[in-house]
């Protein structure tokens, strides 16, 4: 196993461990809710951190609960905090999962409303900002854009609110 691969599966196990941890606390559960997704793991540099005490993170959004779940641990794993902070103030980069979670929710809207070339065109997904520039959406907000490639422009577009499971907006691009 190569040092790569090591580092990869010791940095799972870690997560996992944590992951554990956090779904036995009480106030972490209560802060996630029952629809969630784990984001990051941080690791706290010295310096930024603020409270001693927290040498790592991890970091959630909450989609039931509509907020940023952050999991602080100290040195020894031993949870220390839950900080909850609402979708309107911060939001964390979105994942993988939520992306796939957007992308469904939109090819279905596109397929449920004539759209049949949606089947020949790819998804990319980005966290959306409110168009007046004023900063994150109330809720967590993914824009998808279908298109042929990376490189083409898209085609079909949508605002999808994970938080609400539904479709904000659509465009669709000639």
């Amino acid at each position: 196993m190569t040092e790569e691969v090591f580092d990869r599966v010791r940095k799972r196990t870690r997560m996992d461990r944590l992951e554990q941890k956090t779904r036995a606390d009480m106030r972490a559960v209560y802060g996630l809710g029952n629809r969630f997704t784990r984001v990051a793991v941080v690791d706290q540099d010295d310096k930024e951190d603020t409270d001693e005490t927290v040498v790592s993170r991890l970091v959630y959004f909450s989609h039931e609960k509509n907020a940023t779940v952050e999991v602080g641990f100290d040195a020894d794993e031993k949870l220390e905090t839950v900080t909850i902070t609402p979708a309107k103030d911060y939001q964390p980069e979105i994942t993988d999962e939520e992306i796939k979670d957007a992308e469904k929710l939109a090819r279905k809207y596109f397929i449920r409303h004539g759209f049949k070339r949606i089947t020949g065109l790819r998804a990319y997904g980005i966290l959306a900002y409110k168009p007046e520039g004023t900063g994150f959406y109330d809720t967590r907000v993914i824009y998808v854009s279908f298109q042929k490639d990376d490189d083409a422009p898209p085609q079909l577009m949508a605002w999808v609110d994970l938080t609400n499971q539904q479709i904000l907006e659509v465009r669709e691009e000639l």
